[in-house]
């Protein structure tokens, strides 16, 4: 089992071994009432399933500039402009920023 450190709390995650679909992983959710679910790797409430299950997965968005590893190219394009203070443009310049 591999571990995240997660960017906005420091806690330690558990990371998928492997790629599972959505449905696969959906399974391991805890349906709540209004909408949330609760995630049975990592006890976190969430909203949006499919959104929660790239955290544990292991594709990975590298920062060209510094040794942050975040699991979503959004993720990394915002970090990217406001922690390197980066336009647009400069983020695009950079192949690994771009949204599959």
């Amino acid at each position: 089992m591999h571990f995240q450190k997660c960017f906005n709390d420091g806690f330690l995650y558990p990371q998928a071994e492997v790629e599972l679909s959505v449905e696969e992983f959906a399974q391991m959710f805890e349906e709540l009432s209004h909408g949330l679910a609760k995630c049975k790797i990592c006890s976190k409430i969430v909203t949006d399933m499919e959104r929660h299950h790239k955290m544990h997965a292991l594709k990975k968005y590298p920062c060209p500039l510094c040794p942050l590893s975040l699991t979503r190219a959004d993720n990394l394009k915002r970090h990217m402009r406001m922690k390197h203070k980066l336009t647009p443009e400069q983020i695009e310049a950079h192949t690994d920023c771009r949204t599959d």
